[in-house]
């Protein structure tokens, strides 16, 4: 997944509502798990931690540090990045994040977005 910013110029609904979950994400005592989100078990990238062996989960304690758009602005892949041990702000772990969890995202913040189709 790249890891670059979108242009200022680029806003669209969607950008808006992962600005709004950025924010909330960064608040003091936020910690949306990968259970909550029912995104734990998640395959993570095996090359990225040089892992040959079985599959390399995501642990439904993961906490949901911010999520990141991939792709076009009007209709991105939306990743949840992951911190695995406490206090872990580098090389974080990403899942893609479907729209059942984007939804659950917004209804823990009490944010009235629209996810999917």
């Amino acid at each position: 997944m790249p890891d670059h910013d979108v242009a200022a110029g680029t806003h669209t609904p969607e950008m808006r509502q992962l600005e709004e979950l950025n924010a909330r994400l960064a608040a003091p005592g936020q910690n949306v798990t990968a259970a909550r989100l029912g995104v734990a078990g998640a395959n993570l990238d095996q090359q990225r931690f040089g892992d040959t062996g079985p599959d390399v989960v995501l642990p439904g304690a993961a906490v949901l540090v911010r999520v990141a758009p991939e792709g076009p602005p009007d209709f991105p892949y939306i990743h949840g990045q992951f911190a695995i041990a406490p206090g872990q702000v580098d090389d974080l772990p990403s899942v893609l994040l479907h729209t059942e969890a984007l939804r659950e995202l917004s209804r823990i913040f009490g944010l009235h977005h629209r996810w999917g189709i």
